[in-house]
């Protein structure tokens, strides 16, 4: 069933686009991969999972906005989702979850970092972009001497930072 609170801000996306910028796309990351997480996840496996939801966010934003790199981001979210136990049904179900609760959420996902919050328990900063502005921001990068490409290395760019508060 899909959430009232999302097709509200849906509407408001849609008759009032520039309060779009205040989303935290930090809690919609969060809240995406919210079922994979167990909450006993040291910082290196909430690297592995937002990485996950990052990915799954991604394929979708850029399938929707039918983005030029959708086919760079198809063949690395099929690669990932079939490198992990299970991945072709936890990509499966978060990609649905996109689809369902945060489908009106098309910015690309530049970088997402983890911390430890004041509990000391892991969480997100996520920087996001318009997926109509990704060829501006890839234009500052170079492919790497193993002919990688770009969209490859940028999709996998969350890290980890210890912050403490």
């Amino acid at each position: 069933m899909p959430n009232p609170d999302y097709e509200y801000i849906h509407i408001i996306q849609i008759c009032y686009p520039d309060l779009m910028a205040t989303i935290s796309y930090s809690k919609l990351l969060a809240e995406l991969i919210e079922p994979i997480l167990d909450g006993e996840e040291d910082l290196s496996e909430y690297v592995d999972k937002a990485s996950i939801g990052m990915l799954v966010w991604n394929y979708h934003s850029a399938r929707t906005a039918q983005s030029p790199f959708f086919e760079d981001i198809e063949e690395i979210y099929h690669h990932f989702q079939l490198s992990i136990p299970n991945g072709p049904i936890i990509f499966h179900e978060l990609l649905q979850r996109k689809e369902r609760l945060f489908g009106a959420f098309t910015q690309f996902l530049a970088q997402v970092e983890t911390h430890l919050n004041q509990n000391g328990k892991p969480a997100l900063t996520v920087k996001s972009l318009s997926i109509d502005k990704l060829p501006d921001f890839l234009s500052g990068f170079t492919p790497g001497q193993d002919g990688e490409k770009i969209i490859g290395r940028l999709m996998l760019m969350p890290y980890s930072k210890n912050v403490e508060n």
